[in-house]
Order: C-alpha cells, then structure tokens, then sequence
C-alpha cells in the first residue's frame, strides 16, 4: 500500500491509502510503557475504513466506517508500525465498551513472548472445533488457568462476533485479546486469550 502521512486535527500523525474502494486512515494514538507487555512500549493506534464515496461527500462519516480485514491490520504493522511484528485486539468486559464510533483499535508492541499470558498455545489449534454460536464453530481450552477460544473460520469474523463469542462462552464481565500477527494470516481459525479475573490490562481502552 502507498500511505500519505499527515497530521490530524488532534495533531497525531495519520497515515492514509486507498484498498480496492475505501480508504484506511490509521492514526497513531501514543506511545507508552506497559506492565502487559513485561514494561516494554506499546503504541495505541485507531483504525477507520470507509468507502471512498461516503468519505469525500458525506459529512456525517462518524459512524458509518467499516472493519479493517486482518491482512489490512497486518499491512499496517508491516509498513507503518514501528517494530512491525505484533499487536493486540481488545474484547474487552461489556461494562466498559464505549460505542461511540466505528473505530478500530489496536496495540501494538515488539515482542509476542512479552505478553502477559502464554501466546505459544495460539499456535497449537485443536483438532475438533464441537460447539456453534451464530453459525460461527469454536472450541474452548483451558491451559495453564488460562483460557483461549479458538474459532474457526475462513471467511473475516468481525469484532463484535467476536465479543459475542467471548460473552457467550466464557461470560460478558471477562476481558479477551487476539493476537495480530502475521503468523496468524490465513491459518483459517483465529483465537480469544481470555485473561483470569485477577488480572487486567494495563491500559485503557480509549
């Protein structure tokens, strides 16, 4: 992709391109060090696709943005992130959704093996996916106290599948990440790392 680098009207750098007939502006949010990632830096960044047409003439745009496919989360990583290899999508416990925008976070970081919990099982699917929830097969399982979801899909499962999921299987008041990674592209399944109830993210969500 050619990204245009510009400053928004907070003045955080924005960076943006043309996919097929939409635009993907992504706009760096800050940097900061984190406890969930072993203390190291983490950079939050906002995420908005819309189409080109609604974009140029409707004024109204706030709300009417579409998600970003994972390999366009992947490209974002790997031509304007900073370290390029890793980051983390939040679905986060229903007390603490703020749905104000059709916007998409994502946090990324340099290492994977600096995560708080385990990611190697990420990598490791089980060979049965037995329940179903909305058409969408998963499998839960508990490694070490702690629990993945794995789901199973070739097609893109948006975010809010995923919160459904999440709420669904394992509860609405528990907080759950997937790991974006390019190792992850077209494996066809992805996974929730659900964190125990005594433990948090470190950063917000906004």
């Amino acid at each position: 992709m050619i990204w245009q680098r510009t400053l928004s009207l907070d003045t955080k750098v924005e960076y943006g391109t043309y996919v097929n007939e939409y635009i993907v502006l992504s706009k760096v949010c800050g940097d900061f060090k984190c406890t969930s990632v072993s203390g190291e830096d983490m950079r939050h960044w906002e995420i908005f696709k819309i189409l080109k047409d609604q974009y140029l003439y409707d004024k109204s745009i706030s709300r009417k943005g579409v998600e970003p496919y994972y390999a366009e989360k992947i490209a974002i990583l790997k031509e304007i992130g900073r370290w390029k290899k890793v980051a983390l999508e939040v679905m986060p416990d229903e007390r603490e959704l703020v749905d104000r925008e059709n916007l998409y976070h994502m946090w990324e970081f340099e290492h994977i093996n600096s995560f708080q919990l385990d990611t190697a099982p990420i990598f490791n699917p089980p060979k049965r996916f037995r329940e179903k929830y909305e058409g969408l097969h998963y499998e839960v399982v508990r490694q070490k106290g702690v629990i993945y979801i794995y789901f199973q899909s070739d097609d893109q499962v948006p975010w809010r599948k995923k919160q459904a999921i999440k709420n669904h299987a394992v509860g609405p008041h528990r907080t759950g990440v997937e790991i974006i990674t390019e190792s992850m592209l077209n494996v066809g399944y992805g996974v929730i790392i659900v964190l125990p109830y005594n433990l948090q993210l470190s950063f917000g969500l906004i």
